[in-house]
């Protein structure tokens, strides 16, 4: 179905470019960065919007559009938005993976994996209020090495753990060891 010609058309994907709308005009980007789950629906009012457009009347749509519905907008192109994207899905996925895989080693202790719920819910303040840098705790911070080597061995049920494991603890302690210096 063809649109009228003075229609804009906009997309909400982080990760797809504006050109892929394949318009030199009317065209434009709005991207809201948050994760949307049927049944949860966010307050759109603390979503940030990220516009990008083909033109100026396009792009004050946008923006109008966004500062109406959420928490403001920000210019943003197609490269600053894929890295954006790539942001939040280390941010919302993998963090989202990492609380998965905890509970799945909680049940595979025979606890009760909500027993985790305190501590997901601090973790997430703490990071908050002190930014997730400055919150960071652990074996790996304090370069436990015993402790580390305790923890993989207590995942040799799973290698994928064990691997995952190994490889984030060797990012953490690289990561405060140089930011130390």
């Amino acid at each position: 179905m063809l649109l009228p010609e003075k229609t804009l058309i906009a997309h909400t994907a982080g990760s797809v470019p504006l050109s892929a709308l394949g318009r030199k005009a009317g065209a434009g980007v709005l991207y809201p960065l948050q994760t949307f789950t049927k049944g949860f629906p966010p307050d759109l009012r603390k979503v940030p919007f990220f516009v990008e457009a083909t033109d100026n009347h396009t792009l004050a749509v946008l923006k109008q559009l966004g500062t109406d519905i959420g928490a403001g907008t920000w210019e943003c192109d197609s490269v600053q938005r894929r890295h954006l994207h790539v942001a939040a899905v280390f941010t919302n996925n993998f963090s989202n993976f990492m609380m998965t895989a905890g509970e799945s080693i909680a049940a595979e202790a025979g606890m009760d994996p909500s027993l985790l719920h305190p501590l997901m819910e601090e973790t997430i303040r703490k990071a908050l209020r002190t930014g997730p840098e400055a919150a960071q705790t652990g074996p790996a911070v304090r370069q436990d090495t015993d402790t580390i080597k305790s923890h993989l061995d207590l995942l040799s049920f799973s290698p994928e753990y064990q691997e995952l494991y190994r490889l984030v603890s060797e990012m953490i302690t690289g990561h405060y060891k140089k930011n130390a210096k």
